[in-house]
């Protein structure tokens, strides 16, 4: 992480993967504008950062030139300290029924054009998900 400063503030910026959150990570799987990439990491407005003339841009995109390459993940059988089901297929119906509930809780858009409360939100369903207690967690 560097920080840099915008508008008068400053604001840490991602120079590697691992500098990101996975709900940043998830509103990047899309194509976005500069402005777009910055407003997610920093919180300042997409429409100020595109109304505004920011000085040191140039050097705000040399950090953020790391996304141009794909991250290297591993898989593991955690996300936290949540527990990744080795085989969905056989997880039981009361499971099923509370992954389908979730669903519901998704944002009912296009994933191209969810926003960054979006990802949030979907993120968070996902690590929910991921931690469907197993028959003997319920008893």
């Amino acid at each position: 992480m560097i920080t840099f400063k915008i508008l008068g503030k400053r604001y840490p910026l991602p120079t590697r993967w691992e500098d990101i959150t996975y709900t940043q990570y998830l509103f990047h799987l899309y194509r976005r504008t500069m402005a777009e990439k910055i407003s997610c990491f920093t919180g300042v407005p997409r429409e100020t950062l595109e109304s505004k003339d920011i000085k040191g841009l140039e050097r705000i995109s040399l950090s953020l030139a790391f996304m141009t390459i794909s991250p290297k993940f591993e898989r593991t059988p955690m996300v936290g300290k949540y527990v990744l089901p080795a085989d969905i297929t056989i997880q039981s119906l009361g499971q099923f029924e509370d992954l389908r509930g979730l669903l519901k809780k998704l944002p009912q858009k296009k994933m191209a054009d969810f926003d960054f409360e979006d990802h949030e939100k979907t993120a968070d369903l996902y690590l929910t998900a991921c931690h469907l207690p197993s028959k003997s967690e319920r008893r």
